[in-house]
This record gives structure tokens, C-alpha cells and sequence, in this order.
């Protein structure tokens, strides 16, 4: 017996992410503003709300931390394209572009050189930075029961398609499995680190993961490691119970490449 089988689902309920409630079974679009420039446009964190029909944990999935690492988001339009809120358990909250100066202008930094993966969990004031990253954490992770963050290679570098998590914990080695990814890492916590700032926030609870699934250059053909992430995720969120309920395609479980410490 699966575990979607063994729970009786209620019903969903509504969710405010950013100022807007999302009504179970429908899907919304939030602008969560961060800074507004002297030329008038605001600074945003583009957000997109799956709130399922029946009630179940959330999962946060966000791209392009670092802003020259592009291919998550495509990824994670294509698993908006595939989840529909009314067939869901649970709750997806997308951010394909997190650092949106650094994509716009294809840099891994925002404008005053910052990386904002070393800036968490931020602060209400302060730097760019401080400021993006408090929000993100604020609004969307703190949200969730399970954190996915896809990065890849940058400065056209190629990259093997991974898993970097703490796989000492059993429910994070579990959903990490899931995506079939060649290789995964147990990958200590960098300082300032979006998985840092996760651990912090829930100490002794799953959702540090730190996930490089599209790790091809960005040129060439992208559509395995596309696939490899969309599966991923969405399988994901079976382990998780927020499945579709037409199902989803299992893949084998990925191969352990040893107790990594990085660096």
C-alpha cells in the first residue's frame, strides 16, 4: 500500500504567499516586491502558487540563485506546465528567478558583486542581498516542508547532473533518491547559504536540500537533464504526498556516490 493510500486526504485550504490568497485548486501568480529602482520598476521575486485541491505539505522550488545559472529555470516551467492544482495534494511554490538583476545581465553576482548564496538568511534592511534573501525566507521558505534550490554549471561550464543534501537524514536521502541523478553528495553547509539559513529555521527537520539537477553548460542539447529535473521534482512530490492524482513516472533510484565533504 503507497502512503497517498494510506491517508484519508481533507480538504485544502487557502494560502497568502507575498500578499495574495491562493484558493485550493487554483493557481496564482504573486510579484513579491523587493526594492523599487529610482527609473520606477520595481525589483521582484517572480512567484508562482500550485495550491492543491487536498490538503498536503508544501514544497518550495527556486532557480537561479546564482544569476548565470539558467537552466532550473526552464526546468521549473516545465513542471508548471505539468502539475495542476486540482489534481494535487498539497502545495508547489515556484520561484524560477531569484536573483533577477544577476539574470537579466547573465552574472552569478548581483550588481554590487554579492552573492546572494552567501547572503542568508538576510535581514529586513540592509544590502540588496540582505534584503532578497530575508524575503525569499520569509515568504516562500518558511512556508514549506521541503525545500528543492536547482542550480547548474556557470560560466559555460559543463557539470554532472547531482544531488548535494544531508543524506545523514533518512526522509532527505529518501526524496533525494527519487530524482535518479548520477551522482549525490553529502555536502556540508556553507555559511550564508540558502541551505543554512533552512537548517537554522527548522533545526532537527528535513528540507536542506540543495539540488543540481540540470547540470549540462548551457549551450547544446539540455533536454536529459531537463527531464532528469522535472521527474525529480515531481516525484518529489509523491515521497512527500503531493502527488498528481493521474501519477507520476517512477525512476530508478540515483547511484550514492560516497560521504563527500566539500570544500
Amino acid at each position: 500500500m503507497s502512503r497517498a493510500d494510506e491517508i484519508t486526504p481533507a480538504p485544502g485550504e487557502p494560502i497568502e504567499v507575498g500578499g495574495v490568497t491562493v484558493p485550493p485548486g487554483e493557481r496564482g501568480e504573486v510579484e513579491i516586491h523587493v526594492e523599487q529602482l529610482a527609473t520606477g520598476p520595481w525589483i521582484s521575486l517572480p512567484t508562482v502558487v500550485l495550491n492543491g485541491r487536498l490538503a498536503g505539505p508544501a514544497v518550495c522550488v527556486t532557480a537561479a540563485v546564482h544569476g548565470d545559472e539558467v537552466n532550473g529555470v526552464e526546468a521549473i516551467r516545465r513542471l508548471l506546465m505539468e502539475l495542476r492544482p486540482a489534481d494535487m495534494r498539497g502545495t508547489v511554490i515556484a520561484v524560477p528567478v531569484v536573483n533577477e538583476l544577476g539574470f537579466m545581465a547573465g552574472s552569478r553576482y548581483l550588481p554590487d558583486g554579492r552573492d546572494l548564496n552567501r547572503s542568508f538568511p538576510g535581514t529586513p534592511r540592509g544590502s540588496l542581498a540582505s534584503r532578497l534573501a530575508h524575503l525569499l525566507m520569509e515568504e516562500v521558505v518558511s512556508r514549506c516542508e521541503l525545500a528543492i534550490d536547482l542550480h547548474c554549471g556557470s560560466g559555460r561550464r559543463g557539470n554532472l547532473p547531482q544531488i548535494r543534501a544531508d543524506l545523514d537524514d533518512q526522509r532527505t536521502l529518501e526524496a533525494a533518491e527519487t530524482f535518479g541523478a548520477p551522482a549525490m553528495i553529502h555536502a556540508r553547509l556553507r555559511d550564508g547559504s540558502l541551505r543554512e539559513a533552512r537548517r537554522q529555521a527548522r533545526p532537527g527537520r528535513v528540507g536542506d536540500e540543495a539540488v543540481a539537477v540540470p547540470g549540462e553548460d548551457p549551450v547544446g542539447d539540455l533536454s536529459p537533464s531537463f527531464d532528469g529535473a522535472i521527474a525529480g521534482a515531481v516525484v518529489v512530490d509523491d515521497v512527500v504526498v503531493l502527488v498528481p492524482q493521474n501519477g507520476v513516472v517512477r525512476h530508478q533510484p540515483g547511484v550514492r556516490s560516497g560521504l563527500l565533504e566539500l570544500g
